[in-house]
């Protein structure tokens, strides 16, 4: 039967496909598709495209994508793995602003959404810079459309195959994540520091920076990251 290694970024789209690369191999493939936000960002549209695709399934959804596979979580033929997952309003991490001022940064992101719908086919900077992945398109309407779903109620939550979280993630509640599914690693660096929010990148590339980076190794989160997906998969087998 086919399998098919599907990965689902988060919020600003992620990074460049090679840094997927390895979470691919570890599913047992050296292909994968990529399903991210464009102009616009409608996850119902992007779990049926999924939906569609012939045989076995292997999902990855990093962040906010973990939005997408809420919708796909249980479905034959499909196992479904998060890396740090958000998927609503429960999943802020409470010792953070954010969560006290969640109804105001919903208002404010669905006044973001209405300003900047008419640049749709504007592309957001970013993409320019450090985070350039493979030409993709990514508008800010789609981001802040991403962000109105972040801060709005979280719906039902479906159990997956696996997930990975951090005690160094500033942005999602680490103890929620970690029961999204009775196969939960965390994940810790050599050091044993918990990484910040997902992150695949190389040592010494910022996240919107125009900088190359300076050095073809993985930083310590990415590392930490790879690891633990690693021992969240042999669990699994």
């Amino acid at each position: 039967m086919k399998n098919t290694v599907i990965i689902v970024p988060g919020l600003f789209g992620g990074i460049a496909s090679k840094y997927y690369e390895p979470l691919a191999k570890m599913l047992g493939s050296d292909d994968f598709l990529l399903f991210r936000a464009g102009a616009d960002w409608e996850p119902d549209e992007i779990a049926d495209e999924i939906r569609q695709i012939e045989g076995a399934k292997k999902v990855v959804c990093l962040s906010c994508g973990a939005m997408v596979g809420n919708l796909l979580a249980g479905e034959k033929n499909t196992m479904v793995f998060y890396i740090c997952p958000y998927i609503g309003a429960d999943f802020i991490n409470r010792n953070r602003t954010a969560y006290a001022l969640q109804r105001f940064y919903r208002i404010l992101a669905s006044v973001a959404m209405a300003v900047s719908k008419p640049f749709m086919r504007h592309r957001w900077y970013p993409l320019f810079g450090g985070t350039r992945m493979d030409g993709w398109f990514l508008s800010t309407y789609a981001i802040c459309k991403q962000l109105k779903y972040a801060f709005s109620k979280t719906p039902s939550i479906s159990r997956v195959d696996g997930v990975v979280y951090s005690y160094g993630d500033k942005f999602v509640e680490p103890t929620v994540a970690s029961a999204m599914s009775l196969n939960a690693v965390v994940a810790r660096t050599a050091s044993g520091e918990g990484p910040a929010h997902i992150n695949l990148r190389h040592k010494g590339e910022e996240f919107g920076s125009t900088a190359r980076a300076d050095s073809a190794e993985l930083s310590d989160d990415a590392v930490a990251y790879i690891a633990a997906f690693s021992q969240m998969l042999k669990r699994l087998r």
